[in-house]
């Protein structure tokens, strides 16, 4: 039963990327411009941390290569983000509009299809220009370490996943609020803020806000840690995945307690 449900959930999963994927080759003008403008952001926030380091040696303990490392980190993370969940934005809009009737009708959790029934491709190049910054960051400080990388992609996987749950959760509010574009627009500014070093906030109650309340440690700054010092932090190590697993079945079950409040458009 469980490989039968599995085998149904990842053919949908494979129909709606190649429904994303001919999207993106029915509108090419589209994609490069969208292309070119992710491409902007990412240089921008490159630019931004090598001005920066040309005035310093080390921000908050962190070298150049180690804070490349964090934002290697967290714009994979946000790739991966955007490619499979972009469309966690229209959550709202189906909930105003009321067609979110359509997709609690349909014979599939409704928490899936509204999380990958429509990505953007062009934001691969996320993924990309993070794994440049990666390798960057092993080659200028400790090399490559299997043991250090398998861990890595394991702690990124885990910062993947309590991203994702952080913005549900949010996104569930959207059930009493309806429109609440001010709260987006506010969760997103704390968001990006994964892509520097937790250690940069020097207030151990507001470090301590953005590693246990609003996971922002373990999105990028933890993986980075593993992946460019020689000695292992197990006890972040450990709670990482304490994190991913308390964030992901929390907004579980929050999406679903939410949706009980949902007043559909037949109501």
């Amino acid at each position: 039963m469980v490989y039968k449900n599995f085998k149904k959930y990842f053919l949908i999963f494979l129909h709606l990327q190649k429904i994303n994927i001919m999207r993106w080759v029915a509108y090419p003008a589209s994609f490069f411009m969208n292309f070119v403008a992710t491409l902007l952001v990412m240089m921008l926030s490159i630019l931004f941390i090598k001005v920066n380091f040309g005035y310093i040696d080390s921000i908050a303990g962190w070298s150049y290569y180690q804070v490349l490392g964090v934002v290697g980190s967290y714009m994979i993370v946000e790739g991966i983000m955007w490619v499979l969940f972009s469309m966690l934005n229209a959550i709202n809009v189906h909930i105003k509009d009321g067609t979110l009737d359509g997709i609690l009708l349909k014979p599939i959790n409704s928490q899936f299809l509204v999380s990958f029934w429509k990505g953007d491709p062009e934001d691969s190049l996320r993924i990309v220009t993070g794994i440049i910054l990666i390798i960057l960051a092993m080659r200028n400080t400790i090399g490559f370490d299997l043991g250090h990388f398998i861990l890595f992609l394991m702690l990124l996987i885990n910062g993947v996943i309590a991203l994702y749950s952080f913005d549900i959760f949010f996104r569930s509010f959207s059930f009493w609020i309806i429109d609440g574009s001010g709260l987006w627009l506010l969760m997103e500014r704390i968001t990006i803020n994964s892509q520097y070093p937790v250690d940069i906030y020097y207030n151990k109650i507001v470090r301590g806000v953005f590693t246990f309340i609003v996971p922002l440690a373990f999105v990028a700054t933890v993986p980075a840690k593993i992946l460019t010092n020689i000695d292992i932090d197990w006890q972040f190590t450990a709670l990482s995945f304490v994190v991913a697993f308390v964030f992901f079945f929390g907004s579980r079950w929050f999406w679903e307690f939410s949706l009980k409040h949902y007043s559909s458009a037949s109501s």
